[in-house]
């Protein structure tokens, strides 16, 4: 209970900060939009418009449109449209062709004198801008400005204001109002205010005039800098509420599968109950060790229900063991499956274990409905999962909704590349297997409560399909010998420049690439380009059989590996036991786990790694052949004591064994 109350406490306060932060970035937003409203009066919106009758004298009012909220010293303006080559307007009386006259000549006021009758008559109105303006003049007396609860808030006397611009392209004349004092007008939207114009000299010619009120402010640089500090100021507040919200809600997760787990772990499968083996692809021609596993297990006579997620990149062959596939096609390859990686791993980071696990889940969601239908029919008692990667994230998490044991086995990659929560993944698990003794080095610097649950069980070989074969050919070029998938941990590139350099130095070699993969459009220009089109032949991806025949009569076997950017390395690939098992000679670094195996008196390691040091360990191997018979022969003892398929199978078939007794 003592262990609830940091965690609880935790809960609480990301809580509160969470509601903290979201009570003030939207307060900040509020000012925000309230300076964006400035904006928008700056850009000239219209407030009211309307028709104004100037043919009678007396009050006229112009209602608002739009609730707009006027800020400190706005400027207003009237707006008059003034079209180029409208026609005149013929006055309807001589005391209306007065009032004209009077504003053309003399300029608008009251105290102005009054036009005598006998003044000649004009035919029509003018037709400037200028001429206009003055009939206007003459004929507004005061505007007042009320709110919605009609309080005053601004009063002027328009004729004072002479004065005008003209907009060409709205093709209107601007006559801008005094402009209002600092308190005058409240920061406040003015509802369904109104706009009063006072007519006290009526003007027939311009019986019906439509006019616009409109609002101008220009932001000042103070405000324009509080307006993008208070969104950089929300806009990182709502994200550290998201942050600690999402943290919150995964401690939640974390406590739920607590719970779960104490009795998870120990929580053996029901006697005689299937055992489902759930595999990420098959088949696949470079996991031969796999299908030797499935092999030898249902051997033991353990109740095994082979699954995979998705169809491999072959058929399966005669002898190969049949596996249940939860899906009929396999994913599409990403186009940008480097930067989608890299993306994936930035999320991993970003996102707390539980909420990047949960969403790995929902995109798969569909094969994990597929997975727990197949365990709920076959009425699985156990799940294991082999690659600690999607296989793996599915069969936790259905083996913790059936309240069933899980177990996992971890080779290389999956444990120094890992995509999904390390935790999520290795928690639960009844018993882990790694394959080699760096894998599960690594293992323990990364899951350190999990290492009691840990088993090293090496990739076995079965040595009767492998005899010892030491005498290899002497009389001709050496023939070198490359098999794996042609991906960058392989270390190839390496191995084509110390071929170049032995070329070089007039060393008869030739050299044999077993394998496919992204890279070898790549390596085969690599080739070309140091011209050894002649010494190098492509088999492509060659069936278990024909490998064989490969090995027994190879010279040497070249495995350059190295480590990859994204932490990816070999362990131990079985052609590398299968080799030292037929008495071939490995030539290869001590990258990843192959210096587990290959050492002076087994092999001819490469240290350091380096196309140069390659080249000539490669010429000291071919040339001292007694040498290499006696590391050869230590290879094979040593294969015989680690690598034994059947002894290791048994001791695997006792892990499951051993689940259906208390604990695990």
């Amino acid at each position: 209970m003592k262990k609830l109350i940091a965690p609880s406490f935790g809960i609480i306060l990301a809580l509160a900060l969470s509601i903290i932060a979201f009570n003030y970035a939207w307060s900040w937003r509020r000012s925000a939009q309230s300076m964006r409203s400035r904006l928008d009066i700056a850009k000239n919106t219209a407030v009211c418009q309307g028709e104004l009758s100037l043919a009678s004298a007396g009050e006229q009012s112009l209602p608002f449109t739009h609730d707009i909220a006027f800020p400190k010293g706005v400027t207003l303006e009237l707006r008059l449209p003034v079209q180029a080559g409208m026609p005149a307007v013929k006055p309807a009386n001589t005391a209306d062709l007065s009032s004209d006259a009077k504003t053309a000549s003399a300029g608008a006021g009251d105290d102005a004198p009054d036009a005598t009758t006998d003044e000649a008559p004009r035919p029509a109105a003018a037709q400037s801008p200028d001429d206009l303006v003055g009939l206007l003049h003459a004929a507004i007396g005061v505007i007042q400005l009320y709110d919605d609860s009609c309080t005053l808030l601004w009063e002027d006397d328009f004729a004072n204001f002479v004065r005008h611009r003209l907009d060409d392209e709205r093709g209107e004349a601007v006559m801008p109002l005094r402009p209002c004092a600092p308190l005058a007008i409240r920061e406040r939207p003015l509802g369904r205010g109104r706009l009063v114009v006072v007519i006290r000299r009526p003007v027939a010619a311009l019986a019906s005039l439509p006019l616009t009120l409109h609002g101008r402010h220009a932001l000042s640089g103070l405000e324009e800098l509080q307006l993008r500090m208070a969104r950089i100021a929300s806009t990182l507040l709502v994200v550290l509420a998201a942050l600690a919200l999402l943290w919150a809600i995964s401690f939640v997760f974390r406590l739920r599968r607590a719970w779960h787990l104490r009795h998870l772990i120990q929580a053996p499968p029901s006697a005689g109950r299937p055992i489902l083996y759930l595999l990420t692809a098959y088949p696949r021609w470079s996991e031969t060790f796999l299908r030797q596993d499935l092999l030898l297990l249902q051997a033991e006579n353990l109740p095994l229900l082979p699954v995979a997620l998705y169809p491999g990149d072959c058929e399966c062959q005669p002898g190969w063991p049949k596996v249940t596939l939860l899906s009929d096609t396999a994913p599409a390859p990403s186009a940008g499956k480097d930067r989608s990686d890299r993306w994936h791993k930035l999320i991993a980071r970003l996102l707390p274990d539980a909420i990047h696990a949960q969403l790995s889940l929902l995109s798969h969601r569909k094969l994990r409905r597929r997975l727990l239908t197949e365990c709920r029919d076959k009425r699985i008692g156990h799940i294991h999962a082999e690659f600690a990667d999607l296989a793996a994230l599915l069969a936790a998490d259905v083996a913790q909704y059936l309240g069933i044991s899980y177990s996992v086995g971890i080779h290389a990659f999956d444990i120094h590349a890992c995509k999904y929560p390390r935790r999520r993944l290795f928690s639960p698990a009844a018993f882990i297997t790694v394959c080699n003794q760096a894998a599960a080095q690594a293992f323990r610097s990364h899951c350190p409560t999990c290492q009691d649950r840990l088993n090293v069980l090496y990739h076995g070989i079965l040595l009767d399909t492998w005899p010892f074969q030491p005498e290899r050919q002497v009389e001709g070029p050496a023939r070198l010998l490359f098999i794996g998938r042609l991906v960058p941990k392989k270390g190839i590139a390496i191995l084509l420049n110390a071929i170049s350099l032995l070329k070089q130095q007039h060393s008869d070699v030739r050299l044999t690439i077993v394998g496919a993969g992204p890279l070898e459009d790549e390596l085969r220009t690599q080739a070309n380009t140091l011209d050894l089109d002649s010494l190098i032949t492509w088999t492509g991806v060659l069936p278990p059989d024909a490998v064989r025949t490969h090995i027994q009569q190879a010279n040497c076997l070249c495995m350059p590996s190295v480590v990859t950017a994204d932490g990816d390395r070999d362990g131990i690939p079985n052609v590398v036991t299968e080799a030292m098992a037929s008495g071939l000679p490995v030539v290869g670094s001590l990258f990843g786990s192959l210096g587990e195996v290959l050492n002076p008196d087994t092999g001819w390691p490469v240290d350091p790694l380096s196309p140069e040091h390659l080249a000539a360990v490669i010429s000291e191997c071919c040339a001292q052949r007694d040498e290499c018979e006696r590391r050869c022969k230590n290879a094979r003892q040593l294969i015989e004591s680690r690598f034994d398929a059947r002894k290791l199978a048994s001791i695997r078939a006792d892990l499951f064994r051993n689940l259906t007794h208390a604990g695990h």
